[in-house]
């Protein structure tokens, strides 16, 4: 039997979009619309409205009623990105803030919906195509007013570029952020492919009184396979030397996001940037001058009960995944199935495949982190990571037990060397999917991550 390592994998955030966040100037309604959205927002599927090309005088592209939903997020390299989908126009535009793009500067793309029984869509209702040029087109994926993934493709159907994870914007006000806790994970794309990375934990905001200095710790495999991190555990400190803390952060209107500058303002290389959600989670984007990559941060239960976890999380997934084989030196972009049940087991299929009839690559049960008790130290993840953050330090009596991740969930697989982690948002419409697989040689290995969003109107192909 080969050597087990202690893996951790699938990062799960699912955020629900139930209260609004504001700022001190917000008069209560969001920024992100510019029109009543009549669609249905309480399932998985996509409200497209007209599905026509949104040009079909060839003259005007404007409707003066027009429906504009707009999400802000991370290509997980670390560029700022935001998704806008002119819904009555059936359009869409994707603006990369860090590379220096505008609104104005970037064109639309016509989208129409690709059908449940397209051979495309694997059985997915909430998929929309938009044709680039005779070459390329994107894919993209959207739970109105929640979540959006993004991805372009040839026409062979393999992956151009990073994808792009965005969630619905909020105002974001920072002050309701102190003495919160949160469960944590970050993804990292790099060109170099043993840099890219992906990790998973827990950060909080310290009291007002204390600047809402920011504690944390999160694991990578990666930095356990090749011993680095804490002891050669593979667990950092997310915020080594105190650096980051709430108050740096200023909300900038025009993103709807709190930034934190590096040396220069308006040099998004060195920027973090918050985007806020209406239910208190949130993504973060990396500047490629502040580390790289995207995070998510979800609230943490106060008591977490298994069966209220279940009931919401119960579903089927579109995930669009980043994967790694670190053997094969090769990376790409691929979409694939994800399943809850409602009784707390987790399985993973190849996008193709059937949920009736396939086999899942991963199929195990999740527990509660808290009753997880493997960990690269030969200890509980919850004693490394107390002892890596120092968060007994804070004054705020949440983040002094945010260690302990509550409302994380771990399905291990001992035969196969791999784990799965699982955040869950109450009202389980999207999330982050992390997966590590350990081959046999130490140094080799297979890591997937990325965004997945429920399909209720998920029909399984024959």
């Amino acid at each position: 039997m080969r050597r087990k390592h202690w893996l951790f994998i699938i990062l799960i955030g699912l955020f629900a979009f139930s209260l609004m966040v504001y700022t001190g100037c917000s008069t209560g309604s969001s920024g992100s619309d510019t029109a009543a959205d009549g669609g249905d927002t309480t399932d998985g599927d996509t409200d497209t409205g007209d599905t026509g090309d949104g040009d079909t005088d060839g003259t005007d592209d404007t409707v003066v009623s027009s429906v504009i939903r707009s999400y802000g997020g991370s290509d997980p390299e670390g560029d700022f990105v935001v998704i806008i989908n002119d819904v009555d126009n059936s359009r869409v535009k994707r603006i990369d803030y860090t590379a220096g793009e505008t609104e104005d500067s970037v064109e639309w793309y016509d989208y129409t919906a690709v059908e449940p029984d397209d051979e495309f869509a694997s059985g997915f209702s909430m998929l929309n195509r938009a044709e680039i040029d005779s070459d390329t087109f994107v894919l993209f994926a959207e739970f109105p007013e929640v979540a959006l993934i993004y991805q372009v493709f040839d026409e062979s159907g393999d992956d151009i570029g990073n994808p792009s994870y965005v969630v619905y914007r909020e105002e974001l006000d920072k002050t309701e952020l102190y003495e919160k806790a949160y469960n944590w994970m970050k993804f990292y794309i790099d060109g170099d492919l043993e840099d890219s990375d992906m990790s998973a934990g827990f950060c909080g905001f310290d009291a007002q009184s204390e600047e809402g200095l920011v504690y944390g710790a999160a694991y990578s495999k990666r930095e356990n396979v090749f011993e680095e991190g804490y002891e050669g555990s593979g667990v950092s400190d997310i915020n080594e030397g105190d650096v980051t803390k709430l108050d740096e952060f200023t909300y900038d209107e025009e993103t709807e996001s709190c930034i934190m500058w590096g040396s220069a303002v308006e040099n998004w290389d060195e920027a973090i940037t918050l985007t806020g959600t209406d239910s208190g989670s949130i993504i973060l984007d990396f500047g490629p001058d502040m580390g790289g990559g995207m995070g998510l941060a979800v609230p943490q239960m106060d008591d977490p009960a298994d069966s209220e976890w279940w009931s919401s999380g119960a579903g089927t997934y579109f995930a669009m995944m980043y994967e790694l084989d670190k053997g094969d030196g090769e990376s790409s972009v691929n979409p694939m199935k994800l399943v809850i049940t409602d009784t707390g087991r987790v399985k993973v299929y190849q996008y193709n495949d059937s949920i009736a009839s396939g086999t899942p690559v991963f199929n195990q049960q999740l527990i509660a982190f808290e009753d997880f008790n493997e960990g690269p130290n030969d200890e509980p993840i919850e004693t490394t990571f107390g002892t890596v953050s120092g968060n007994d330090e804070a004054v705020s009596s949440a983040v002094n037990n945010a260690h302990k991740c509550r409302g994380a969930f771990i399905a291990h697989d001992e035969e196969d060397d791999v784990i799965v982690t699982a955040l869950i948002d109450p009202d389980g419409r999207f999330g982050g999917f992390t997966l590590f697989d350990d081959e046999e040689e130490e140094t080799d290995y297979i890591l997937r991550f990325g965004f997945y969003i429920r399909d209720s109107g998920y029909t399984d192909p024959e």
